[in-house]
C-alpha cells in the first residue's frame, strides 16, 4: 500500500509541474480569505509545513482542497464534507487531474454515528449549507428518491488516512472546532501538524474560551490571522503551531510579515476577547439590532460614532476591510492599487474637506458609478419589454448547472456586438434575478453564470456546452439559459 501511494503522489507531482510548466492552474489560489491562503501557500513555499498529509474538514465546494492538492503535489489531500454532491462534484471534477486529492463523504466529531440524515444534522450540532447540485444533472450514487442523503460522523484518530503523517489539518466545521479536535487527539499528539480552525470570537464567550484552553492543552499556541473569514464581522482563523515545532517557523519571511503589519496576533485565552471588535461581545454597543449581532455595519456604525465623539478605539480594532473586500486585498497593477487608495484618502478624511464618511469599506473598482448607470439602463429596457416577468420566470425555472460557461472580465459588457461580459452586483443586487434582468436587457446575452461568493453576473452570447471552473472558485458559480437565441 505505502509504494502504490508514493506512486500516486509522484503522478499527482508530475501533473501538477506539467500544468505549471503549461500555465495552465486548475485550482489558483481561491481569492476569498486572503491573508490564510498567503500566509499557507507562503509556508507551502517555504518548506515550513510540518511532512505529511492534508485533512481539509468542512470542504464545501473543494476550492481550498484542490489548491492544497496542487501547491503541494508530493501530499496526499483528503478533502472531507457531509454533502454528497459536493464530494462527487469534486470526483468528476478534479479526480482525473489530482490523483491526490482524496474526497471523503462524512463529517468529524469526537464521537462516531454510522448514519446520519440531513434532517437530523441539527440533533448532532451539525450546520449544514444548502445541497449542492450534481453537475449537469447527474444523479446522485446512493441516494434514494426522496433525495434524502445520509453520512456517518466520524473521528480523525479512527481515520486509515492518520497511520501515515499528517503535516496540516484545516477545520472549518462551523462551531464543532473543540469535538473534532477531541476526536483528532491522538493524531495531532503523534504528528504535530499545523493546525487552522475558524472561531466566532465573541458569539459564545465561553465556548471561545473552552477552544482556546483546549489548544493550548494540546500544547500548542494561537496566532488570530486578522481578517474576517465570514459575515460576522468577529469571525477569525486561528494558526496553531505546536510549540515542539515553533523553532521551525522563526525567520519565516511570509510570517514575519504577517506580523510586522499587525495581520498574525499571539492571542491565549485569556487575551483573545481583547481582539476581533470588542464591541461584539454579548450586549456590546454591535449587538444592539433585534436578532442581529456583530454584522459590518453594525461595527461600521459603531466605529464611526467613536470617531466623531473623538474617542481613540482605533488600536483595539486592526481590521478595517471586511469579508468582501478579501478578493480585492491582493497586489494588482499600479493604477488599481492607486484607486483603492484613494477611495481610503476620501472615505477616512473627515476633517479635511474630504467625503467625511469616516471608517468604511472599499469599493471594487470595477463598480463604478458608470458601470451602476449601464445596468439601471438594463433594467429600464428589460422590464419595458412585453411580457419580462414571464420571461424572467421562465429562466429561473430553467435547470442550472455548477461553473461558468468561461471567464470574463466586470466592467466589460458590449451589449450590440460583444460575446462576453461581465457585471458586478454588490449588496442585496447580487441575486440571480437581478442577473437574469440585467440579460434580459442585453440584447445579445444569452447565457448567464451567477456566483453570490464573487458578487459577479457574467454574461455569454454563444453556445454554452459545458461549464468550467472561474478563478479556482468556478463550483461557487451556476449557468443558466435566459434564451434560445440571441436578440
Amino acid at each position: 500500500m505505502y509504494c502504490v501511494a508514493r506512486l500516486v503522489l509522484l503522478v499527482s507531482a508530475l501533473g501538477a509541474a506539467h500544468a505549471q510548466l503549461s500555465g495552465k492552474l486548475l485550482c489558483p489560489k481561491p481569492l476569498a480569505e486572503t491573508l490564510l491562503t498567503s500566509i499557507i501557500g507562503g509556508l507551502f513555499l517555504e518548506g515550513r509545513i510540518p511532512p505529511g498529509n492534508v485533512i481539509n474538514a468542512g470542504a464545501n465546494e473543494g476550492a481550498y482542497a484542490c489548491w492544497y492538492a496542487q501547491v503541494a503535489p508530493e501530499r496526499l489531500v483528503h478533502a472531507i464534507d457531509p454533502d454528497l454532491g459536493h464530494i462527487e462534484n469534486m470526483r468528476d471534477r478534479l479526480g482525473a487531474a489530482l490523483p491526490n486529492l482524496q474526497p471523503m463523504v462524512g463529517a468529524l466529531g469526537d464521537t462516531k454515528v454510522e448514519s446520519v440524515t440531513r434532517n437530523a444534522a441539527a440533533k448532532h450540532s451539525l450546520t449544514l449549507f444548502p445541497r449542492a447540485k450534481r453537475l449537469k444533472g447527474a444523479k446522485r450514487k446512493g441516494e434514494a428518491a426522496s433525495g434524502a442523503s445520509s453520512f456517518s460522523i466520524f473521528r480523525v484518530d479512527d481515520l486509515a488516512a492518520v497511520a501515515q503523517p499528517i503535516g496540516y489539518m484545516h477545520y472549518d466545521v462551523e462551531d464543532r472546532e473543540v469535538p473534532v479536535l477531541r476526536g483528532a487527539s491522538a493524531s495531532i499528539r503523534r504528528w504535530q501538524p499545523l493546525l487552522v480552525v475558524e472561531v466566532a470570537v465573541h458569539k459564545d464567550a465561553a465556548y471561545t474560551h473552552e477552544l482556546l484552553a483546549y489548544i493550548e492543552g494540546l500544547e500548542y499556541d494561537a496566532f488570530m490571522i486578522e481578517e474576517a473569514p465570514g459575515t460576522r464581522a468577529d469571525l477569525r482563523n486561528l494558526l496553531c503551531v505546536p510549540r515542539s515545532r515553533a523553532e521551525g517557523f522563526v525567520g519565516s519571511h511570509v510570517l514575519d510579515l504577517a506580523v510586522a503589519s499587525r495581520s498574525l496576533q499571539a492571542v491565549n485565552r485569556a487575551t483573545i476577547a481583547e481582539y476581533a471588535f470588542p464591541c461584539c461581545r454579548k450586549g456590546g454597543e454591535c449587538c444592539t439590532a433585534l436578532g442581529s449581532c456583530c454584522s459590518f455595519r453594525q461595527v461600521h456604525t459603531f466605529l464611526n460614532s467613536q470617531l466623531a465623539a473623538g474617542h481613540n478605539v482605533l488600536p483595539g480594532y486592526v481590521l478595517r476591510h471586511n469579508f468582501y473586500d478579501t478578493p480585492l486585498l491582493h497586489f494588482r497593477t499600479h493604477a488599481q492599487l492607486l484607486d483603492l487608495q484613494h477611495q481610503d484618502a476620501l472615505l477616512n478624511d473627515t476633517g479635511r474637506g474630504g467625503a467625511g464618511q469616516g471608517l468604511s469599506y472599499y469599493d471594487d473598482p470595477t463598480h463604478n458609478a458608470d458601470d451602476q448607470r449601464r445596468q439601471a439602463a438594463l433594467i429600464t429596457h428589460a422590464h419595458a419589454a412585453p411580457d419580462f416577468t414571464k420571461h424572467l420566470d421562465k429562466a429561473l425555472s430553467r435547470p442550472r448547472r455548477v461553473g461558468t460557461c468561461a471567464t470574463t472580465n466586470r466592467g466589460s459588457s458590449d451589449c450590440e456586438q460583444g460575446s462576453k461580459g461581465a457585471w458586478s452586483l454588490r449588496g442585496k443586487e447580487a441575486t440571480l434575478d437581478r442577473c437574469v434582468a440585467l440579460c434580459l436587457g442585453c440584447a445579445r446575452c444569452r447565457f448567464v453564470s451567477f456566483s453570490h461568493t464573487h458578487s459577479d453576473c457574467s454574461w455569454f452570447a454563444g453556445k454554452c456546452v459545458d461549464t468550467i471552473t472561474k478563478d479556482g472558485l468556478g463550483l461557487v458559480f451556476e449557468t443558466v439559459r435566459v434564451r434560445t437565441n440571441s436578440m
